[in-house]
């Protein structure tokens, strides 16, 4: 008898939410899983070596904890090191983020584009192999930025925005040669996104033109989809021995590494519902 998916979204911070937000946008029937390590909140700053032996840490304990039928990486950082170790590792299908340069280059009037990052993604192989296949004839500025993760964590747990530090970062941004061109943005962070109106308000009004803002999110909510419901119904094939989950429809639960308060996880929470 078909039974609701477990669907665990993983990051190392909150940005994976706006994937868990996406996603329940278009599926309430599921128990959906959301962990964040947060004890070793920012992955963007860390080795490779250190990500690679973390991630596989965590999912030893999490998808039994959560009986994961599928598990989105919710990370750009991560998914471009370490998808093809967890698949090799575990028997729940993965899916990875990363960055939207394809459908930025289809929608780019100018053919300069900008990518956003932890430094890590900026760093990654992966990511100039995906600049190389899908936007050799666009000019790609790189823009590798903690900072930003650092305002979107707090703008979301404690609903303050630091303005002075994003608009900083969009000045550096458009200090790059050529950036003066730039007409779409590619948020290749998770946590970005949780800034679209912020960014997009701060990029158009400096380059006086209409920005266009791109992220992630709804593909991955599409591609999870299409994971549940292929091969007729992927539910009605999830092994009936796995323990059955909740059947209140769109149940969250949320898991953190390291403690946090209370009043932050009714705020994930009230965020996960909103409409988008």
């Amino acid at each position: 008898m078909p039974r609701q998916p477990n669907i665990l979204i993983f990051d190392s911070g909150v940005g994976g939410l706006t994937i868990g937000r996406e996603l329940l946008q278009k599926r309430q029937n599921c128990q959906l899983f959301f962990a964040a390590d947060n004890a070793a909140f920012p992955y963007g700053v860390k080795s490779d070596e250190f990500l690679a032996e973390r991630l596989l840490s965590q999912m030893e304990q999490l998808i039994p904890q959560t009986n994961a039928d599928i598990v989105v990486i919710a990370c750009n950082t991560a998914s471009t090191l370490v998808l093809d170790a967890l698949r090799k590792r575990f028997d729940a299908i993965f899916v990875g983020v990363v960055p939207a340069i394809k459908p930025a280059v289809a929608i780019s009037k100018t053919g300069t584009i900008a990518l956003l990052a932890t430094p890590a993604t900026i760093k990654r192989s992966y990511t100039q192999q995906l600049i190389q296949k899908h936007a050799p004839n666009s000019q790609v500025i790189l823009f590798g930025s903690h900072t930003l993760v650092e305002i979107a964590e707090t703008w979301l747990s404690e609903n303050k925005l630091n303005d002075q530090a994003l608009n900083y970062e969009v000045h550096n941004l458009l200090s790059h040669p050529n950036a003066e061109h730039i007409d779409t943005a590619v948020l290749a962070c998770t946590h970005f996104p949780l800034l679209k109106k912020a960014f997009h308000e701060a990029l158009s009004s400096s380059l006086k033109r209409e920005v266009n803002l791109v992220d992630s999110g709804e593909a991955i909510a599409r591609r999870v989809e299409s994971l549940l419901i292929r091969d007729q119904n992927i539910e009605a094939a999830i092994p009936e021995t796995k323990a059955q989950p909740s059947q209140n429809e769109g149940e969250v639960t949320l898991i953190f590494s390291a403690p946090i308060e209370g009043k932050w996880i009714n705020r994930y929470k009230d965020y996960l519902r909103r409409p988008l």
